[in-house]
């Protein structure tokens, strides 16, 4: 029972950090097809939060060393996680060029000193005298 509970465990953390990486973390523009049906997506969202609460309390009611399956699944969770984190390449933009619009990774540091150019500029704008009013 105890190495059903540990596997049933891996897999549902695997998928809540699937759906973290790939939903959670990214603009609505950019997320997988899967995530469109609104059903799949609640089921993805709240099914391994909810499994993995329902895993902890078979664990202490049903087995002899539940402890052993909580510090197994704080070992997993913090171990796992490190292996199962995706490259960093930058966040996907949507981007008007010549052939289209494209999908560009910036890195955050050129999202920051574009955002920071964009406010300047409005600034800018704002100080100077409006002629059409005189």
């Amino acid at each position: 029972m105890f190495l059903i509970l540990v596997i049933v465990q891996m897999l549902f953390m695997r998928i809540s950090w699937w759906v973290y990486y790939s939903y959670m973390t990214q603009p609505r523009y950019n997320h997988p097809a899967i995530f469109w049906n609104p059903l799949v997506r609640t089921i993805l969202i709240w099914g391994p939060f909810v499994g993995i609460a329902s895993l902890f309390f078979v664990a202490f009611t049903m087995t002899s060393s539940p402890w052993w399956f909580v510090a197994f699944s704080i070992i997993w969770w913090m171990i796992g996680s490190k292996l199962h984190k995706p490259s960093q390449t930058g966040i996907l933009m949507p981007t008007l060029s010549e052939d289209g619009i494209t999908m560009e990774a910036f890195t955050p540091d050129e999202l920051i000193q574009d955002i920071r150019l964009h406010n300047k500029q409005n600034s800018d704008d704002r100080l100077k005298p409006n002629k059409a009013k005189n």
